[in-house]
């Protein structure tokens, strides 16, 4: 009863703070001019060199990038955002005397547009931190948050804020510092886009909490927090959570399992499946262990593995039954070039030897041509490589030879997408049906 009325009262306080104004400002703060914070929070924008008037205030500001407090003169000013040259955005807020400004820079590069917040003056209490929280993060559509204590179950827990809007922002609020965890849901959902982990609030600062995009990584989001009083104080907080798939490629192996931090996760995996992405929590230490079905005396991979937030990251079992190993591969998550898509493809048939790839239109002879990656061994791959969206081939012979071991077949990558194929061995031994399997990472 204790900890449901605790619960009630601190959400309850939570929300009341961040949605109401804060009354009062401090009598010793007084700025003869304006000052004003940059937040550049547009995804795909090249670095900004921000002129106020014929004064460039910021130059190469990159995305998620912040300023400190610039004093600028008060009344209407001319502000211009520009790269290379070429004029971005031009805007003419009127800026009040003995006033702080926080203008976020948002939304796609296109339609580079900006919000300008303006600052509180108030000190704060001893042991409390002023939050503000903002919404830039393009195409998120309106979004829940939720400011928690760590270990919060937002299940059964309100949001903070509700429905809020792209390029909107709360008020500043006081709340006892300390470590917290926020998560963004889409409004009226329980299903977390975000998730911070645990993040240190110290007291003292007004904190602008602002939710942007990522134009990297295996989640959509990030956030970054902001300080702007002089020395510039900004942390970035990337989704702590991470991604991990099984593949199975050792021939003559039965099913595998995965065990993670103790529990069974993907069961009888057979040979050349995946299990797909599983989330994982980053930035901690995970315990891993990978054996046969069912248990066995020897697991394949027992032991410690942190993964990086916002990471995807491969198991695969490969080689004999015998000497069977597991092989870590770090996947890419970056964004392909527009109209690509990646491929990378990794030789996991132990009795092929070393081959040669060919990455070719479908039905192309490849008799006169050169491979697209020549002397791959085994374990061996060729690392990402951007192509053109659209049907490919992947053919794969033995090195110096162009008689075909494996042919995938006509395949199809789409603009974006990014997999990973295998070469494969037969899994009935001494076979000679060598194949080639794709599993997309994203597709």
């Amino acid at each position: 009863m204790r900890r449901l009325t605790w619960l009630f009262i601190a959400q309850a306080l939570l929300a009341m703070v961040l949605f109401s104004c804060t009354s009062g400002s401090s009598s010793n703060f007084f700025l003869p001019e304006s000052q004003v914070s940059f937040i550049n929070a547009s995804p795909d924008s090249p670095p900004l060199d921000i002129f106020v008037e014929d004064k460039a205030e910021a130059v190469d500001l990159p995305f998620q990038a912040a300023t400190q407090y610039i004093k600028v003169d008060s009344g209407d000013r001319d502000i211009r955002v520009f790269n290379d040259g070429k004029v971005l955005l031009q805007q003419q807020p009127n800026l009040d005397r003995d006033t702080r400004y926080t203008m976020v820079f948002l939304n796609t590069v296109d339609q580079l547009d900006s919000l300008l917040l303006e600052d509180d003056k108030q000190d704060v209490p001893a042991n409390s931190v002023g939050v503000r929280l903002v919404n830039a993060a393009v195409n998120a559509g309106n979004v829940d948050i939720y400011l928690t204590k760590p270990a919060d179950d937002i299940n059964s827990l309100d949001p903070t804020l509700n429905n809020v809007p792209f390029k909107t922002a709360s008020s500043f609020g006081q709340i006892p510092s300390g470590t917290y965890r926020l998560r963004v849901t889409p409004a009226g959902s329980k299903q977390v886009a975000y998730d911070s982990g645990p993040i240190d609030l110290p007291s003292g600062p007004l904190l602008s909490l602002v939710v942007t995009n990522t134009m990297s990584g295996a989640f959509p989001f990030s956030l970054i927090a902001v300080d702007a009083t002089s020395p510039l104080t900004q942390v970035d907080y990337p989704d702590v959570r991470a991604r991990v798939r099984l593949i199975h490629a050792s021939p003559d192996l039965g099913d595998v399992e995965m065990q993670i931090d103790g529990e069974l996760e993907v069961p009888d995996l057979t040979y050349a499946m995946s299990s797909g992405y599983l989330q994982v929590v980053g930035g901690r230490s995970s315990s891993i262990l990978i054996q046969e079905a069912g248990g066995s005396a020897t697991p394949i991979f027992d032991g410690a593995t942190t993964f990086q937030g916002n990471s995807d990251s491969t198991f695969l079992v490969a080689n004999f039954m015998s000497s069977a190993e597991v092989v870590m591969l770090e996947d890419n998550t970056q964004d392909p070039p527009a109209g690509q898509g990646l491929l990378r493809i990794f030789d996991a048939a132990p009795t092929a030897g070393t081959v040669d790839i060919y990455v070719i239109t479908p039905g192309e002879d490849i008799t006169t041509m050169s491979p697209s990656a020549a002397g791959v061994g085994f374990k061996g791959n060729t690392g990402y490589f951007a192509r053109d969206a659209g049907p490919f081939e992947i053919v794969v012979t033995g090195v110096g030879s162009k008689v075909v071991l494996a042919d995938s077949g006509a395949q199809t990558l789409d603009d974006g997408a990014i997999s990973t194929a295998l070469v494969l061995d037969p899994q009935v031994p001494g076979g000679t049906d060598f194949r080639v399997e794709l599993y997309p990472d994203r597709q």
